[in-house]
Order: structure tokens, then C-alpha cells, then sequence
């Protein structure tokens, strides 16, 4: 969106890559996109007004198999708190958790934990 007023101008950006039928109805790209799909529809169904089996191209991708997180700590455990108490970047912190959610209890616990080791220390020195 634009600033104030808000408006849809930032989107009609050149440099905006938008889909078939956005703002733009000047643009030459939209527009070769539409005469394609056009004859591109036309040519299938001219192929299966003459007979043409077109169910022997029908296509498939292949599902994506699910990798196994490998995670360095177990969930929960003080190993995994001071791994994400360490852990200066989000890399770091993808690392330690899998990709889990920055909202769980031990985010919480882990950024209390420098805090809280210092005032042990604190303590000990006394």
C-alpha cells in the first residue's frame, strides 16, 4: 500500500511482478500472457473436439520427502536452554530448535538465563 492516502500506486511499480489481470491492464507482458493462455485454451479444446485422449499427458510432481530434524538437544532440558541461551542469531536459534515457534517457554527461559547465572555469581563472590 501506498503511504497517506493509502492507495494500491506502490503496486502498479514496474518493478512490482504482479499476476494475470492486476492493476496494470497496459502492461505488454500481461497482456502476451493472456494471448497465450487464450490459444493455448483454444488448441485444447479444438484437441478434444477431434478425439484427442489427452488424459495420456497428464502429469504428476512428485511429493517432497519430509527430512528428519536432527536436533543437537532433547526438548525441555537444560542442554537446550543454554544452547538457545548461546545462540546470537536466528540460524543459530533454527538450529537448536528445528524451526520451532520463538514463542515457547524455554525462549523465555533461555533469555532469563544470563541474567540469572550473573546473579548466582554475584552471590558466590559474596
Amino acid at each position: 500500500m501506498g503511504a497517506v492516502p493509502p492507495t494500491h500506486d506502490c503496486l502498479k511499480d514496474s518493478k512490482v511482478c504482479g499476476e494475470l489481470g492486476d492493476f496494470n491492464n497496459n502492461d505488454k507482458t500481461q497482456i502476451a500472457m493472456l494471448e497465450m493462455l487464450m490459444a493455448n485454451i483454444m488448441a485444447c479444446d479444438l484437441l478434444i473436439v477431434k478425439g484427442f485422449q489427452c488424459h495420456f499427458l497428464k502429469a504428476e510432481s512428485k511429493k517432497k520427502k519430509v527430512v528428519a530434524q536432527n536436533l543437537v538437544t532433547v526438548p525441555n532440558s537444560m542442554e537446550w536452554i543454554e544452547s538457545l541461551a548461546k545462540a546470537s542469531t536466528h540460524g543459530a536459534v533454527f538450529a537448536v530448535t528445528g524451526g520451532d515457534h520463538f514463542m515457547s517457554n524455554d525462549m523465555f527461559i533461555a533469555a532469563e538465563l544470563p541474567a540469572k547465572k550473573a546473579k548466582i555469581a554475584q552471590v558466590k563472590e559474596k
